[in-house]
């Protein structure tokens, strides 16, 4: 991969050297026609001119000579650029494909490990189940776990390997799919504890003390007024 890179960075530095030296060659194809042509407004002689025009044809010449080239360059640079594309895919996929065979054989050993776990216990938990009624529950899903989870195992083993050689065949996405992330639900935001206001006036009483006690206050001369008329009565 390192020199096919090398390669085709030496591929498009010519390119680019041809097509600055294609771009300087046709405007000396249009200054020396342009100076044929003066000649000959001038009337110069037939020497100067024939002098001219070879001049222009050898720049015309120079120039296809030029273009075929950078034709031809950009033919190869577009060889090596699709080779390194093709051999990038292939890596990629060679090293998905070892992934997912790792992660399957991973999978069919534990399942297998977890099998002979789940007999274990389903045997210890069964003696337990006269004595502790509770351990009905994980029987039943001990049960679950080995005559539907095992047999599923080994299916996904299978559809995995299918998917392995998909890659390798090009007819699957090269890359390594990331798995889903875990749900993780929404906060749920704490309720603020209500409180009722009740805005009523204070009940008026008949009794002396407590009929002051809800009047308002009153100041100014009223205040004076008011205090004089208790000390005469």
């Amino acid at each position: 991969m390192k020199t096919l890179k090398r390669d085709i960075d030496a591929a498009k530095a010519n390119r680019d050297r041809l097509a600055g030296k294609l771009a300087e060659c046709e405007a000396a194809i249009i200054e020396r026609r342009a100076q044929a042509m003066q000649l000959a407004r001038d009337g110069a002689e037939d020497g100067a001119l024939d002098k001219a025009e070879a001049a222009t044809r050898a720049a015309q010449d120079r120039h296809t000579t030029l273009a075929a080239a950078l034709g031809d360059v950009e033919s190869q640079l577009a060889a090596l650029e699709k080779t390194f594309v093709e051999n990038t895919d292939r890596a990629l996929r060679e090293q998905t494909a070892r992934e997912v065979e790792q992660l399957t054989r991973r999978s069919v050993d534990d399942g297998d490990a977890f099998g002979k776990a789940a007999a274990r216990w389903a045997d210890s938990v069964a003696k337990l189940a006269p004595i502790v009624p509770e351990a009905q529950a994980i029987m039943h899903l001990l049960q679950v776990c080995t005559t539907e989870a095992l047999p599923t195992s080994d299916r996904v083993a299978q559809l995995a390997r299918v998917h392995r050689d998909a890659v390798l065949r090009g007819e699957a996405r090269p890359e390594m799919p990331k798995p889903p992330e875990a749900f993780v639900p929404p906060p749920v935001a704490a309720k603020l504890p209500s409180m009722t206001v009740v805005d009523a006036a204070p009940e008026r009483t008949s009794e002396p003390v407590l009929h002051s006690a809800f009047e308002p206050p009153v100041v100014g001369p009223a205040r004076v007024l008011k205090i004089a008329t208790r000390s005469l009565t």
